[in-house]
This record gives structure tokens, sequence and C-alpha cells, in this order.
């Protein structure tokens, strides 16, 4: 009986306190301000972190833009979520509350950390695109990646911003908050990011670092397995309905990042291209003048190059048969020679078309741990190896390293030709040292490139045989914008305009004079690469019934008026 007293008197203090509470709407304020004012003083250090690591993203980005009024929105946007997370904070005790702190706060710092160096370099926040260059890499190249972006600029930042946490864990101890200055500017902070919560069409996952991360990181994750499930549904779907021209050898080499813009072959100041250059002028190079890339990224651009996916496709890319197995099917021994790394093989679409070749072959066998600077002439001795071991039909794929990352480090030391002073003769926006630096550098990566991709030519001079050389997407390098590098966010048209040529033997153009002809006639038509797997059939002759002669370049029912739409706009009317 004492125990059902007990428990009425509890349940009568409830329903009384509850009842002062709804008759008096006051007090409810009063209540809420009382608990929101505690949580502040007490969890002062916590909140103001939080605010600065959240609001330092948008600052950097809308000034850049000079959207200040963005800007300043972006310090009131996270408050009411950074208050509620700091109730929950501050409910705790003992060592999950100190750890479950500095967690939140480490976490917070990193991110916006990883975020306003992103910001530096793309112009924008966190994407799908970023996180699936992040997946698709290994340590290596994020290793190379940093040291590329390094900037004694950063190292001072942070040393600042950690001086800035130091003052504010010492004030958080000393200063007491003044009562008059947070009823100020505390109802406006509150009511501001509650509106900005309820807005339709806006996102509260915007407000903080980590929260930004989500949609990004489910996209490319999705993408991630999506590289796995190239193995089970792109097997034993191939259908052959004519096997064409039994082209003894079609050889296909794959640039990195090589833009069309820094080339001598295609009007550069610099002779950045001698050998390629002699052998256009000597009738012996077909070079096709209005191609881009449908991606400025290597993950994106491969999806497409090598499949029958393209942007007007409903279906999944990997749902679209590949070109490696139609060649297999259609009687051609397929050849993979790589002088990119092995690892990452499920978030890597490279090495994923790799396994799927009858003969694959990489310059070494390196973990991501381990460091390598090998230069694509180390490529040669493979290809010379595969030709020796050939069958009647060969179809070879050479992945180059091409101008990727680190420009000094794509070339050997005896093609150090252009330097700084050369720069000035060049193009584009030059402001600092660092950037005519970098030009040259690139300049000198693409000098070595015009080396191999001519002396792979040069491997097949006297066979019937069709050379095709096409880079993923190309690259800027201070040329339209004060930036060197490549994303499909905010992209330049340097990123995308990339070198198409195509060298036909002797024997070939003997042999096969009607594809000869085709291909000269098509030089000056302009094309988007995720029509290429069209093409190359088109040249071989197989059919199969996704195989369109519209989409074909050298074809003459090429579709000249097809509209080359990147990131939803037609690059043709591009500003």
């Amino acid at each position: 009986m004492i125990l059902i007293d007990r428990f009425k008197l509890s349940l009568k203090k409830i329903y009384n306190g509850f009842k002062d509470i709804i008759s008096s709407p006051a007090k409810v304020i009063n209540l809420c301000w009382q608990k929101i004012f505690k949580v502040i003083e007490q969890e002062f250090f916590f909140i103001s972190l939080m605010m600065i690591f959240n609001f330092m993203p948008y600052l950097y980005l809308f000034c850049l833009y000079n959207q200040y009024e963005n800007a300043i929105g972006g310090l009131f946007k996270p408050f009411s979520v950074i208050i509620f997370m700091g109730l929950i904070i501050n409910s705790l005790h003992g060592r999950l509350k100190k750890y479950l702190k500095y967690f939140i706060l480490s976490i917070s710092m990193i991110l916006s950390l990883m975020e306003l160096f992103i910001i530096s370099k793309y112009y924008t926040f966190t994407t799908a695109g970023i996180i699936s260059v992040i997946i698709g890499t290994n340590l290596h190249e994020t290793i190379e990646f940093i040291t590329m972006y390094f900037s004694w600029s950063y190292l001072i930042f942070i040393i600042a911003l950690a001086l800035c946490i130091y003052v504010l864990n010492y004030i958080s101890k000393k200063v007491k908050l003044n009562n008059k200055l947070v009823i100020l500017f505390l109802p406006y902070f509150c009511l501001y990011s509650l509106f900005y919560a309820i807005i339709p069409g806006k996102n509260l996952t915007e407000c903080l670092t980590f929260t930004r991360l989500i949609a990004p990181v489910e996209q490319a994750v999705e993408d991630a397995i999506a590289f796995r499930e190239i193995y089970t549904n792109m097997q034993n779907n191939v259908q052959i309905l004519d096997k064409g021209r039994d082209i003894p050898n079609i050889v296909f080499i794959l640039g990195e990042s090589t833009s069309k813009g820094h080339m001598s072959l295609y009007g550069y100041p610099l002779e950045t291209t001698p050998k390629m250059d002699k052998m256009a002028q000597n009738n012996e190079l077909y070079v096709f003048k209005d191609v881009i890339s449908s991606h400025a990224y290597t993950i994106g651009s491969l999806r497409e190059v090598f499949t029958f996916h393209n942007y007007e496709a409903t279906n999944k890319w990997y749902e679209c048969n590949n070109l490696f197995d139609i060649m297999k099917k259609a009687g051609y021994k397929t050849y993979w020679l790589s002088n990119q790394e092995t690892s990452g093989q499920w978030a890597n679409v490279a090495l994923a078309y790799a396994n799927r070749c009858d003969y694959k072959k990489f310059t070494g066998i390196r973990q991501s741990y381990e460091k390598s600077y090998r230069a694509d002439g180390e490529l040669l001795p493979l290809l010379y190896e595969a030709m020796n071991n050939d069958s009647d039909k060969n179809f070879y794929v050479l992945h180059l390293m091409g101008c990727h990352g680190e420009y000094e480090n794509r070339y050997t030391p005896d093609f150090t030709k252009f330097s700084d002073v050369d720069e000035t003769k060049g193009i584009g926006i030059i402001k600092t040292q660092e950037a005519k630096t970098k030009r040259a550098q690139y300049d000198n990566a693409i000098l070595y490139n015009d080396m191999i991709v001519t002396q792979i030519m040069e491997a097949f001079k006297d066979k019937d045989a069709i050379v095709i050389y096409m880079p993923d997407h190309g690259e800027e390098v201070y040329d339209l914008k004060n930036f060197n590098g490549h994303s499909d966010d905010n992209p330049t048209k340097s990123m995308l305009e990339i070198p198409f040529v195509i060298y036909t033997t002797e024997k070939f153009k003997q042999k096969y004079p009607l594809v000869d002809a085709q291909i000269r006639a098509s030089v000056d038509k302009k094309y988007m690469t995720d029509d290429l797997i069209h093409t190359i059939l088109d040249i071989t002759g197989i059919k199969t019934p996704e195989f369109q002669e519209t989409r074909s370049i050298i074809n003459p029912y090429y579709n000249q008026e097809r509209k080359r739409i990147f990131l939803d706009k037609d690059y043709d009317n591009w500003q």
C-alpha cells in the first residue's frame, strides 16, 4: 500500500507540474532559456569550437565567390543543432562526457580542415565526385596528392588554429559570460537557425561538416559497390552479330590528365609534342580537333569510355556491356598493360577492366603503402614481351601515368626542357613563381608523353595495326583559372578538351583503305568520349545489338547534331 501511495503522489506531482507549465507559456520559455543559458555557460568551449569548425568552411567558400550574406548565414545555420548537441553533452557525466566531447571535437576539426583544403583547391564543399576519387586512390597517390598541394600557409593556419583553441580554452575557464550580451544575440541565432531548419527545400544536414558528408559518402560507397558488380553483371551478356574485319593489331593508348591546350600539336606556343608534330606534318597521324572527355576525373570517364554507357543512358554503367568482353567474344586476345598501381581492386574501375583481359601486366606489383615513381617508359618492355606472345587478333590497352599528379615525377631528368622562364611565352593565368614552375613541369611531362606515345606507334610500324591515343581527361594548369588539377566540380574547358589521335600503318592503309579514308575525313567533327566504344567497334567492323553507327565519329551516318552534355549543360554553349 505504501508503494502505491508513493506512486500516486509522484503522478500527482508530475501532473501538477505539467499543468503549471501548460497554463503559463512564460514559464516554458523561461525554463528553456535557463537551460540553454546554463548549457552555453557550462559547455562554452565545446559550443564555441563546434561553431568555429563548422563556420570556417562556409566563410571561406562563400567569400571566394563574394557571397558574404551566405557566408554570414553559415554562422547561424548550425547553431540550433550545436546547442542540441551541447544539451546532450551537458546531461552526461564522468569519462563518457569527456571522451564523447573530445571525440566529436576531434572529428569536427579534422573534417573542417579537410573541407577547407578541398575548398581551396576545388572551390566547393566535399562532393561524391571527390569522395570517389579518394576511394579510387591508394595511399601512395594520396601522399603524392597532399605533397603536390602542400603549402606552408596550411601549416601556419593549423598553428594559428591551435593557438586559438588554446586561448578559447583559457577564456572558457577564466571569463564569465555576459548575461546581457547573450540575451541580446541568442534569440536571433536560435530563430534563424530553426527557421533554416524548417524552410522547404533546405537540408539540415548541410549545417555541419560531418553531416555534409552523408550524401556524398553514400553516393561514393554506392559507386564502390558498383565496381564489384562489374564481375557479375557484365559476364556472359555479349551477343556478337558480326565478328568484323579481323584486324591483327588494335592498340588503345589510355593517357592520363593530358590537356590538348598544352600540346604544340594543337597550337600551343611551346614545342611540347615535336614527334607527333612531325608525324602530323608527314600525314602519318590523324589529329581530331574537337574532342572532349565525358568527365573530368578518371573513374567517371572510364565508366563510359569502355562501355555503352553515356549521359543519355537510364541504366547503371556496370549494367552495360564492356569492350573487353566484346573483343574477346569476337576472337581477339585482350591485353592490359599498365603503369598505374595494382591496389584498390574494388574501388578502381581500371583494375576491374584489367581483370577482364586475357593478359594483364603492370610495371610493378605495388601495394598502397609502397612508393614508386616509375616512368611510362617502363611500359615499353612489357609491350614488347606481349607482342612476342601475340595471337592472330590482338587488342592492346596501355594505361599510362601520363601527366598525372606531381608533374615533375612524370618524366625522366633528360626531359627537363622547359623552365619557368619559358612559361612567359605560354598562355594562361600566371600570377606566381609557383604557377610558372608547375606549368613548366607539366609541359615537360607532355614532352615525355609525346615520346612514349610515338614509341608505341613505332613498335607497330611494320605491322597491320591501328593505334588510338586518348587520355581519360584533361588538366587545368593555370590556363583559365589560378589553379592546377581536375574535378567534375567547378570544371574548366582545359579539364575536358583532350587530344584524340589515330595512327594507321601502311599495311593497314593498304588492307582497309575505306576505313582509313573514313578516319581521315572525320578529324574536324566534334565528339565526346562516352561514344568511343561505338567508334572502336566501327573500326573493327564488329556488330552487337547495342552498336549505333550514328555514334561512331568515323561513320558516314555519324550524328554531328548530338549535344555534348556535361553536368546537365550543353558544352558547346559554355560561356
